[in-house]
């Protein structure tokens, strides 16, 4: 059972999908786990789909479109600001402990892609979470700083700075506000297989939805470069934490840095075969990110 709800973060109405288990009874006091999405998604896509598997085994989860992106409010929209993000998380988990049928003593979280890192951040914030799952993780800031595949030269990231600042002065003086795109434009030989793959979940039957344009302002470079959701993991993350990667993704580094720097209880499972995107809704491997989700969520929650 699916039910369409709306909570606020910041003053902003977030909307949101909230997945029931099967034979729901709300005398029950259930577990919840919060789906926060990757960068350019929406509730509908990857995030719904891990949310909906996870409700089949007893949690009360919740999948929602960040401020500024989908059907939330907030303007400009599409923006990607990653401090945002983080309070859209607790402000999930707010709106959670508000409902009867939920356990406050066990809230998880589990993250695809930009929503892996997001995760990550919010934890070592929010001590109400009691375990954090990552999928295809990617902590924005690292991603806009050292790239996909983590071995850009930081002079990009400084140049790009210097673009944004440029780009406000114009948009400050009635400049129209210019986007930048999450995806491919088009699919080509030239593109990886993984970016092949990036363009058909996006941009194909196989995974696009009406309200995920692929666009954001190109302002975002400056709080996404920024950001460092992972540098104090060592510190205060405390919580039990799973991640999950693809043998084959780019980003698999992220999910070797954050795993290495965790303290305490952790787990690093590597799916054969599949790249960033292949977790977000092949089959073939979305279940082996389930059972490795479940039995540890299981264990911990």
């Amino acid at each position: 059972m699916k039910q369409e709800i709306f909570f606020k973060s910041m003053g902003l109405n977030i909307a949101a999908h909230l997945y029931f288990p099967d034979n729901f009874n709300n005398q029950t006091r259930y577990p919840a786990i919060v789906f926060p999405h990757p960068a350019g998604g929406v509730k509908e896509q990857t995030a719904g789909l891990y949310a909906e598997r996870l409700a089949k085994h007893g949690y009360i989860s919740l999948a929602y479109d960040a401020t500024y992106q989908g059907a939330s409010e907030g303007l400009p929209r599409g923006l990607e600001y990653p401090d945002l993000r983080i309070e859209d998380i607790s402000a999930a988990f707010d709106f959670l402990s508000t409902l009867a049928f939920v356990d406050n003593n066990r809230f998880g979280i589990i993250g695809v892609c930009a929503g892996g890192g997001y995760a990550v951040a919010a934890a070592q914030r929010d001590y109400r979470i009691k375990v954090v799952g990552g999928v295809s993780a990617a902590e924005m800031g690292e991603y806009a700083r050292k790239g996909w595949t983590g071995d850009a030269d930081i002079t990009g990231a400084k140049d790009l700075l210097e673009k944004v600042g440029q780009q406000r002065n114009a948009e400050s003086n009635g400049t129209e506000i210019l986007y930048s795109s999450w995806t491919p434009a088009e699919k080509s030989k030239e593109l990886s297989k993984e970016f092949q793959d990036a363009f058909d979940y996006y941009r194909s039957p196989r995974g696009q939805h009406k309200n995920s344009t692929g666009q954001f302002p190109f302002i975002s470079f400056d709080k996404m470069i920024a950001a460092n959701g992972v540098a104090n993991v060592k510190t205060l993350l405390k919580q039990p934490i799973i991640l999950i990667a693809g043998s084959d993704a780019g980003t698999k580094w992220q999910s070797d840095n954050i795993y290495r720097e965790v303290q305490g209880i952790k787990q690093l499972e590597i799916i054969e075969n599949a790249n960033h995107f292949d977790l977000y809704d092949q089959l073939e491997y979305v279940l082996q990110a389930e059972e490795k989700l479940v039995a540890f969520f299981a264990n911990h929650l």
